[in-house]
């Protein structure tokens, strides 16, 4: 059957341009579209939504809510958290650009010229002898205890002076001054001749290093500091140093006769390493404490490793690699105060920065800011160690966590449950019991702060203080209003220069950059040995490094920075008062400050980290059952050592 033809579909009828009526109508809504879609995105941006808002009060780089995608403000702020670790990262190279990233001794920033401050001799010159027939200072601000009730090695040390009178010959009780060229501690010479102790005091002081706070800040130091005072005219003999300074209206100076007594001398606990104040965190993680593995990774050790049972430490010492150290040496042990020398390692041990021995070393060590040793995967005992003297607030890495621990077998930081607790001042760094010398400056304080982004508000408190009517000199980058330069015109080393520095002042604010437990640096320490009280805002433990009760004026202490303020402008005025706070220059240090001296500076950090490496390979060979006790001592107590505060009935 014939289908039935079907008429064809007329054309398509063209509107414009050769589009037929549906084309042009999709063109159109097409241009439509994009149009709303345009205006749209025009007006998101500039209501801000897809920008990083800048809320009330924020500061430059911070990233306040706002709108917009949450991808958006996650790329935002981790461009803000970049920027801030950045900047992190580079005060804190700054901080430790002086001491190598960790090392807690080393001179290799000290200069080797001799100081050019004339010895006093011991009779402590600018100090003022107390009231004629009252030399037991009990009227003091800080009464100092009745003979009776002081120690029998303090009233010992006292009586061995008791006859002197007047200076003695220049640089007794000082430390000779030594133009060494080189630290001992850095190329395990012996230390060189001295009086008071075989290292010149100008390679124990000021060697260690931590933020970078002690900068001159500009040209013009020697004007400004010849109108503090302290020229070098000053500088240029001790006989007559107890006259200088006098009637100064601002009380810039103390004057009288020197008190005639002999410093006290070093005193130190015996120590191999293993005296601790606190446990260490490891061992309160069942699966960190080391166990025999040698059955679990014999078969897969080179014959290169040298972990392995039966090892001769002799022939084979544990051996740290870390980059950057060079050829190699021998780490120093303990160093003998009283005896002016250091004794070796004891504990068989070699550190080298040879790449080629990377590979078969005991342990790598990394260090925080600074060189990163990465283990070899080579032998499969080989331990990896993270060593810092930085704060765990601004390195989290550093925390005392499982996680971390799992990913370092020792670590060595501030904190003293670390495997390796290192502290920032020791008897070979600090002559801690160097003479105070006259406080000849226009001001009653110091400050050196470079970091003006302190978490503890520091810079606030200064300028409560300031506005409550201590006068402060200000040195650092942080409200600059001071230039210093060495009164020679001759940098002797960046931290002895600080030391000079605070000498002629009769306070130091001593302020760390946040106040958390263990971490007392340099800023503390520095101040003591330059007979400068220090002012102290920091760790709350921080008493377990004072020297002597009412050696330290601790700013927790009193509730407010103005009642602070005029407990230091009484003892500004009141020389005896004053005195009183460094009367543990010649009574001697206190036992608990000998106790932490042992614990975490006496014996160098890497044979510390030795003896640990060792044991550890020991116990994982089969060669030992377990890992050595520590032997534990007492922190000292703020009831031991307690902070210089009023009497009561002060009202302040």
């Amino acid at each position: 059957m014939q289908r039935a033809h079907r008429p064809g579909r007329p054309a398509a009828r063209t509107v414009a341009c050769g589009l037929s009526a549906s084309q042009f109508l999709i063109f159109w809504a097409s241009v439509i579209l994009g149009s709303l879609s345009a205006v749209a995105v025009i007006i998101v941006v500039r209501s801000g939504a897809l920008s990083p808002g800048v809320g009330h009060g924020s500061h430059p780089g911070e990233v306040a809510p706002a709108g917009g995608s949450i991808r958006a403000r996650l790329v935002m702020l981790e461009r803000a958290v970049r920027r801030r670790v950045i900047e992190v990262e580079r005060e804190a190279e700054r901080e430790l650009s002086a001491i190598g990233g960790y090392a807690v001794r080393s001179g290799a920033h000290v200069d080797p010229k001799p100081s050019e401050a004339p010895g006093s001799g011991g009779a402590g010159a600018g100090l003022v002898a107390p009231a004629e027939g009252d030399s037991s200072l009990e009227n003091a601000a800080v009464p100092v205890p009745r003979r009776d009730k002081q120690p029998a090695h303090i009233r010992a040390q006292a009586d061995a002076g008791a006859g002197l009178e007047g200076p003695g010959e220049a640089g007794e009780g000082d430390g000779a001054e030594d133009p060494k060229t080189t630290d001992p501690r850095a190329d395990g010479g012996p230390p060189p001749a001295g009086a008071e102790s075989s290292v010149p005091a100008d390679d124990r002081i000021g060697v260690i290093g931590g933020e970078a706070d002690n900068e001159s800040g500009g040209e013009g130091g020697a004007a400004s500091q010849a109108e503090a005072g302290s020229t070098s005219e000053a500088a240029g003999g001790g006989e007559d140093w107890a006259g200088k300074g006098a009637g100064s209206a601002d009380g810039g100076s103390f004057v009288g006769p020197a008190r005639g007594r002999e410093l006290a001398t070093c005193a130190q606990v015996e120590t191999d390493g293993r005296l601790r104040l606190r446990p260490r965190a490891r061992l309160g993680f069942d699966h960190l404490i080391p166990r025999n593995r040698w059955a679990e990774v014999s078969s897969a050790t080179p014959k290169d490793c040298p972990q392995r049972p039966g090892r001769d430490y002799a022939a084979h010492p544990v051996t740290i690699f870390q980059p950057g150290r060079g050829g190699g040496k021998v780490p120093d042990g303990r160093f003998d105060c009283p005896a002016g020398r250091i004794l070796p390692c004891p504990f068989g041990c070699f550190l080298t920065g040879d790449e080629s021995r990377r590979a078969t070393a005991d342990v790598t060590l990394s260090v925080v800011p600074g060189a990163s040793a990465e283990k070899s995967d080579h032998c499969p005992l080989q331990k990896q160690a993270l060593f810092s003297m930085e704060n765990e607030v601004y390195y989290p890495n550093l925390q005392l966590t499982d996680g971390n621990m799992r990913t370092f077998d020792f670590f060595g930081t501030t904190k003293l449950s670390s495997d390796v607790p290192l502290g920032y001042g020791g008897w070979y760094d600090f002559n801690f019991l160097e003479p105070p010398r006259p406080k000849t400056a226009g001001a009653m304080a110091v400050a050196v702060i470079s970091n003006c982004a302190a978490h503890n508000g520091r810079l606030d408190y200064i300028r409560r203080l300031v506005k409550a009517g201590v006068t402060v000199h200000q040195m650092g980058r942080c409200d600059h209003n001071f230039d210093w330069k060495p009164p020679s015109g001759q940098s002797r080393g960046r931290f002895v220069d600080k030391i000079d520095m605070l000498r002629p002042y009769k306070f130091t604010l001593a302020f760390e950059n946040t106040n958390h437990a263990d971490y007392v640096t340099e800023k503390y320490f520095q101040p003591l040995v330059a007979g400068s009280v220090p002012v102290y805002m920091g760790a709350q433990n921080s008493e377990l490094y004072a020297p002597a009760p009412h050696s330290v004026i601790r700013t927790d202490d009193f509730p407010t920075a103005e009642a602070l303020a005029a407990y230091l402008v009484y003892l500004a005025e009141n020389e005896e008062a004053y005195n009183a706070l460094l009367e543990w220059k010649y009574a001697g240090v206190s036992p608990g400050f000998q106790r932490a001296m042992a614990a975490t500076t006496d014996v160098h950090s890497q044979c510390r980290l030795c003896r640990l490496v060792r044991e550890t390979l020991e116990v994982e060979t089969g060669d030992r059952a377990a890992l050595s006790d520590d032997q534990m001592v007492e922190a000292q107590t703020k009831e031991e050592a307690p902070g210089a505060v009023p009497r009561p009935g002060w009202g302040v």
